[in-house]
């Protein structure tokens, strides 16, 4: 086929050939940095992800604690903390809510809001108890132990939460490493192929 074709066409033909290679290589390296960008993105929604639940259990455990301080001390600072919270903690689990895209972590996501909200319920039993003057009964709500169950309850939740964020992060980041290393040796073979 090469000797029906004139001198011009081959060196058309040699030139043409490294020029596509070249527009391939371009094409594959913008598509995968397209792809990194994506990971990237993924990898520090999952860092944001595992802080905000933190942040959540932190603040419900805030919560708790100014509650149990208004409870045995009548302390408006704990009473004003404790009100101040319950806001913070709902905004930040409607935040999480946005910012999930795993099924199974916005499941554990919406256990870990119900088990939240009955701690509010249980600790405002407690708080509106002390409020009414009945402070030896809110003693004895406390001493049943079912906040302290709840928070127990809600530290588990919050461990597997972030233990399956730790999952997604590790694949997230795999798949990353993956792309990368597959965007250099494309770049790398196809460049070559261009060369000779």
């Amino acid at each position: 086929m090469m000797n029906n074709l004139n001198l011009r066409k081959r060196i058309l033909l040699g030139y043409l050939a490294p020029l596509l290679l070249m527009v391939l290589v371009s094409i594959v390296v913008i598509w995968s940095t397209q792809r990194l960008n994506e990971l990237s993105t993924g990898v520090e929604l999952a860092h944001a992800i595992v802080s905000n639940i933190k942040d959540v259990h932190r603040d419900s455990l805030e919560l708790q604690t100014s509650a149990r301080g208004y409870l045995l001390a009548k302390n408006e600072t704990s009473r004003k903390t404790y009100s101040d919270q319950i806001p913070l903690v709902r905004e930040k689990l409607a935040a999480l809510g946005s910012q999930i895209k795993d099924p199974k972590q916005a499941a554990n996501l919406r256990e870990i809001g119900a088990t939240v909200e009955r701690l509010i319920e249980f600790t405002e039993k407690e708080v509106q108890l002390v409020d009414v003057g009945e402070v030896t009964k809110a003693v004895q709500t406390y001493g049943i132990g079912t906040g302290r169950e709840l928070g127990h309850t809600l530290t588990k939740m919050v461990d597997a939460f972030e233990q399956r964020e730790a999952e997604i992060l590790l694949a997230r980041q795999a798949a990353k490493t993956q792309a990368s290393d597959s965007l250099a040796s494309t770049v790398l073979a196809l460049t070559s192929a261009a060369v000779v």
